[in-house]
């Protein structure tokens, strides 16, 4: 086995372990991972080729997203925001992010719109979920954050995911508040946020968590199936 394939197959693992956003979102896409100290992957070829030219340096969650032909937009560690250059965006710093956070950042565009992103990101347990704005046309076309750290939970946990809606345009986005009580394995919450041509819808539709004698660890990771069956 290569190097190179040694790499492919250990990045894939660490993406499982670490949150690292692997979903295909149509016309936009994770063609490239930027991830780690320096590192990244794209799968724009076969094999895939490794690239160390990335910004991030970090232990945990990060997210990347590129357009329908593969191109870097933008990438984050959920606390600074790097345009496609690898430089940080003018207000790309401060996000409520965390270098402990599993799970603390995810890239979603807005539907009917090629120019603006919303970033989602936890920080590190039980710490707000919040979102943050991007359009990628402002600097030159290299990107900016307009609108940073809106509060959509105070009180959520590191696991942050997305999937395409049924109707194949707009997105969930998914996170789970703790359930409270002072060490008792109260069921924890899932919030389910629509995000449509409008912007964010932020009232969520909410589930508690039916199995409660299962508790929802606040560190950790979830994922949807890449077609959005599980």
């Amino acid at each position: 086995m290569s190097k190179l394939q040694v790499l492919v197959r250990l990045v894939l693992g660490l993406a499982l372990w670490a949150g690292l956003p692997v979903l295909v979102f149509g016309q936009v896409g994770s063609d490239i991972w930027y991830f780690g100290h320096n590192a990244g992957v794209s799968f724009m070829s076969d094999p895939p080729v490794a690239l160390n030219d990335g910004a991030l340096i970090t232990n945990e969650g990060c997210a990347t997203i590129t357009d329908q032909n593969g191109n870097l937009l933008m990438y984050t560690d959920g606390v600074k925001v790097f345009n496609r250059l690898h430089q940080q965006m003018p207000n790309g710093f401060g996000l409520l992010g965390h270098s402990s956070s599993t799970q603390t950042g995810l890239i979603v565009p807005q539907p009917g719109t090629d120019s603006v992103y919303f970033i989602f990101t936890t920080g590190n347990i039980q710490a707000p979920l919040c979102y943050s704005k991007v359009n990628i046309n402002l600097d030159n076309g290299l990107g900016d954050v307009t609108i940073k750290n809106e509060i959509l939970k105070q009180n959520a946990n590191e696991q942050l995911t997305a999937v395409k809606h049924a109707n194949g345009i707009d997105y969930w986005v998914v996170s789970i508040t703790p359930g409270v009580g002072n060490g008792v394995m109260n069921p924890d919450t899932f919030n389910v946020f629509l995000v449509n041509n409008t912007g964010i819808i932020t009232t969520p539709i909410s589930y508690i968590n039916a199995l409660t004698s299962v508790y929802v660890n606040h560190a950790g990771q979830m994922k949807f199936s890449p077609d959005g069956s599980k």
